[in-house]
């Protein structure tokens, strides 16, 4: 991911078709009364105070990585951070539950595995293949082993993985297929996939503290490379609808295979393994913000805050500032963002500030709404949401897409976007 980047139950319709890959999945904000994350107790400034946490903690370990990476600057596997929404689903059988981070901008699907050689703690049982019916290895010898990262010889010619991520961390294991089971919310509809995976034996992380809640189990991959969970469901296209932060048990939905629901102007996905797009303008309702470059930038559902180069960054913060009228420029007292006001989300809407958009190449357009561009940090203060990117590589994260049907035409090779109430998708 960039990691990537959620908790789900799977809920299926009464139309779904597991066996072809179509079917749906909800996604739980790690911050919602229904994520093994939530605390009552925290008042949402202190929520939103964490999201600026998180985002600079990934990027302190993403400037820690060693200079001039051998990577395409669109392809890179990140580091593992803590995204804001989770998948749950089980795996084997007898089934053991998995909880991940589910990330657009990673490959492999990979989950902590007996024998543990090096592992972070993990509250829940740590899945062991050796006592499920359905598991089996991979050797050497199949093809699959060469489409796996870092792929090597194993005892008894088993075919191993090694994922490293540019802060330095690393996953290894061994590539394995088992059964995956996705449940609706009523326990009704229960279908199974089997799926190949990183059955991870050993992970280190250069930012142990990530992973040491022990709630998180791995990561879900939904890239485009050819162990991603939605190249091998064969899935023609997705798409995801990413509510905000919730007040009450709601979730955001995915939707997998022939038809889900997508709509407005697509623009193309750029050449590499992730979901690059080319930006072509930036503008604050009509008004297109002057001095902004065409160039690349990569939608990840696994980072939370949107990191802009600076030939982006620079001219969006200095239009709004020539925007907001009335309101006190405060300083950040913990130093999180680049502008900040006296002012409430709501105070700026009353005003007539407006949508943020991101125009790309082919008419696609992103809505960065108020409550997404500005978050509340303190009692009457709103700070930008938008950071300035301390690597070579723009990414927009899911706070950005939150009330935006995303849609991934993956034969067209497309993205598909469109300003929608996630509440009704």
């Amino acid at each position: 991911m960039i990691v990537f980047v959620l908790i789900s139950l799977i809920i299926f319709t009464p139309t779904t078709n597991a066996a072809n890959g179509s079917f749906s999945f909800t996604l739980i904000h790690r911050d919602s009364p229904l994520s093994p994350f939530h605390n009552p107790n925290l008042t949402r400034y202190e929520l939103n105070q964490a999201k600026f946490d998180r985002a600079i903690a990934y990027e302190l370990a993403l400037s820690a990585m060693p200079s001039s990476p051998k990577l395409d600057p669109l392809t890179p596997e990140l580091t593992p951070h803590q995204g804001e929404y989770l998948v749950r689903f089980s795996v084997g059988n007898p089934p053991v539950p998995v909880l991940a981070i589910l990330d657009t901008g990673s490959s492999l699907t990979w989950f902590q595995c007996q024998p543990c050689h090096r592992c972070y703690p993990q509250q829940s049982p740590i899945y062991d293949p050796s006592k499920s019916e359905a598991s089996i290895s991979y050797q050497c010898t199949d093809s699959l082993c060469d489409s796996t990262p870092e792929h090597a010889c194993g005892v008894r010619q088993k075919c191993t993985y090694s994922l490293s991520y540019l802060d330095g961390s690393i996953s290894e294991g061994e590539l394995m297929r088992d059964t995956f089971t996705f449940e609706g919310l009523d326990g009704a509809n229960v279908s199974a996939l089997p799926l190949v995976f990183g059955c991870s034996h050993t992970n280190i992380f250069s930012k142990p503290d990530v992973w040491v809640d022990g709630i998180r189990s791995g990561l879900v991959g939904m890239d485009r490379t050819p162990l991603s969970m939605v190249s091998q469901l064969g899935v023609p296209a997705f798409a995801y609808c990413l509510l905000g932060q919730p007040q009450q048990s709601s979730t955001s939905h995915v939707q997998l295979g022939t038809s889900p629901r997508m709509w407005g102007n697509s623009t193309a996905i750029l050449k590499g393994t992730t979901y690059g797009v080319m930006l072509e303008q930036i503008s604050l309702g009509t008004q297109r913000i002057e001095g902004v470059p065409s160039g690349p930038v990569e939608l990840d559902s696994g980072t939370t805050l949107t990191h802009l180069e600076p030939g982006y960054f620079i001219p969006v913060l200095d239009a709004v500032k020539g925007l907001v009228k009335g309101f006190e420029v405060v300083s950040d007292p913990r130093k999180s963002s680049e502008l900040c006001y006296a002012a409430t989300t709501k105070e700026l809407i009353e005003s007539g500030f407006p949508v943020l958009v991101l125009g790309f190449v082919g008419g696609a357009r992103l809505e960065v709404n108020v409550e997404s561009l500005f978050l509340e940090v303190k009692e009457r203060l709103v700070c930008i949401s938008l950071r300035r990117s301390p690597f070579v590589l723009s990414l927009i994260g899911n706070i950005a897409q939150q009330n935006n049907v995303i849609g991934f035409d993956l034969v067209n090779e497309q993205i598909y976007m469109a300003p929608f109430d996630c509440m009704m998708y």
